[in-house]
């Protein structure tokens, strides 16, 4: 198929590898449905400290590759809504 053998890193040639990352630092508090594997719940509140309520990109266990500010912002709400059950159920997690 052509395809040749390179020896050494000076026989690729020059590279940019910018244009292949990203500048969107994700992860951290990763939301799951267990807290066996996870720290947030789908309301991004903490499994071990339930008045903690943790809405970011933190939630992602990796970036896609896309600017994740849209989903952030449906997180955000999507926190919201949690932060509303808890203060009306007195607490707990929701």
């Amino acid at each position: 198929m052509g395809a040749g053998i390179i020896n050494s890193p000076g026989e690729q040639g020059d590279r940019d590898t910018t244009k292949y990352q990203t500048t969107h630092n994700i992860g951290g508090v990763i939301m799951g449905a267990n807290p066996e594997t996870s720290a947030l719940n789908n309301y991004l509140q903490m499994w071990d400290c339930e008045n903690v309520f943790v809405p970011g990109a933190n939630a992602f266990p990796h970036n896609s590759g896309m600017n994740p500010t849209g989903t952030v912002g449906a997180l955000a709400y999507r926190a919201a809504e949690g932060i509303e059950k808890y203060l009306k159920n007195g607490g707990s997690l929701v």
